[in-house]
């Protein structure tokens, strides 16, 4: 709330204080309509929150002075804020700028969309090399651009988005475009298509940095909307020479997008497949053992028992199934029905959680066989998820219990 309470300052300021389009003022009491906040990280095979502690508060109205008392000289429209943002050399105090702007469009709604579309086709745009991808903010004016069409609101908005996203030469702007498409259900194959061909592109360390924050989710993404042309670039990523292109690991999200079964059997193609790396094979089996879907596990424990796979393979796919988010989502879902009273739900949970452990040890008993190079800890690890397993158990026992000694008084 701190954080949506500080944009609002931020929006305010800029719309009372500064002249020009992007800088009238508020209408009325309406509330302003702010974009969703950045998305998680994606580090490989797992996503996970990274927030970070904006400047404070003084800190950030006194820049927000600052920019709004450049924003009110007199500079020619529609160039107003661009000079403002070359005038603005603290990246910080530039990405509040971005960030008002966007309130700004949002508190404005449709009304703000020509404007926007006229700066988009000037074709006027400032980079933020220095911009990690963490919390709010943007690598480029485009990219904050794009985020102020949606933040209007405006239906007209996705076409605009669309439009930019499938002539821009940027890898930057089209991932993010694809991004904000996909926020509004309007990502298409054509535009599914550009982002993953824009990710499997050489891409420089900002590139990448500026991308890092939603790769995890354009992916999956583009992969849902175009899965065919996701299974080429899955293909040809995997067997691309270690150093060119784009990292391996971007592919990693593809089995997010594509539908499971067919990931399950592009799971097995690539793993057995001669012109793919064991690094890549390796990176593949990873995040397919951590796919929370239990006939994935299930297909590479056969594989394991089989004995097709590389033995560092095997170890990765033992490894990682202990690891398996599935775990973690399956006690809390249990948990929730235990609090809501739904005891049936309870029990079938706890049944899928014993088969997950029950397979997860059959992966690492094969692997072991075979002579796989596994880690010492794993039957601790596994030891572990029975205990939880155990105690799960004990709670639904109880809760059945007192159930039942209500139902019969």
């Amino acid at each position: 709330m701190l954080r949506v309470r500080r944009l609002l300052i931020i929006g305010v300021a800029l719309g009372a204080g500064a002249t020009g389009f992007f800088l009238g003022g508020l209408r009325g009491p309406e509330p302003v309509r702010l974009p969703p906040p950045s998305p998680p990280r994606y580090e490989p095979f797992e996503a996970y929150e990274n927030e970070t502690e904006a400047m404070p508060a003084e800190e950030q109205l006194a820049a927000v002075e600052a920019a709004v008392a450049v924003l009110a000289e007199d500079l020619p429209e529609p160039d107003v804020l661009v000079e403002a943002l070359r005038r603005t050399p603290d990246g910080d105090k530039a990405q509040i700028l971005l960030i008002g702007m966007v309130a700004n469009a949002a508190s404005r709604g449709p009304d703000a969309l020509p404007g926007i579309r006229d700066l988009l086709a000037s074709g006027a745009d400032l980079h933020f090399p220095e911009w990690d991808g963490k919390g709010l903010g943007y690598p480029s004016l485009r990219v904050a651009l794009l985020a102020a069409a949606e933040a209007t609101g405006d239906p007209a908005a996705a076409q605009l988005i669309s439009e930019v996203t499938k002539t821009s030469e940027s890898p930057v702007e089209v991932v993010f475009g694809a991004h904000v498409l996909d926020r509004l259900k309007a990502l298409d194959a054509p535009t599914a298509q550009r982002a993953l061909d824009s990710l499997g592109k050489p891409l420089t360390k900002d590139q990448m940095r500026a991308m890092g924050s939603i790769v995890g989710r354009v992916v999956p993404a583009a992969a849902a909307a175009d899965p065919a042309y996701a299974e080429q670039f899955l293909m040809a990523q995997l067997r691309m020479p270690k150093g060119q292109g784009a990292d391996p690991r971007f592919v990693a999200p593809v089995l997010d997008g594509i539908p499971s079964e067919r990931a399950r059997e592009l799971v097995v193609s690539n793993l057995t497949a001669a012109d793919v790396s064991d690094a890549a094979k390796r990176l593949l089996a990873q995040r397919a053992a951590q796919r929370a879907e239990l006939p994935m596990l299930l297909e590479l424990k056969r594989g394991v028992e089989a004995g097709i796979y590389p033995k560092s393979v095997a170890a990765t796919v033992a490894q990682s199934s202990v690891a398996n988010r599935a775990y973690g989502r399956i006690e809390r879902a249990a948990k929730r029905a235990l609090k809501t009273g739904d005891l049936d739900r309870a029990r079938a949970l706890a049944s899928d959680y014993h088969q997950w452990i029950t397979t997860t040890q059959q992966t690492i008993e094969a692997a072991q066989r075979m002579g796989a190079p596994l880690r010492k800890d794993l039957p601790t690890y596994v030891r572990l998820q029975q205990q939880r397993l155990d105690s799960l158990r004990n709670q639904i026992a109880k809760a059945l219990k007192a159930q039942q000694a209500a139902a019969a008084k």
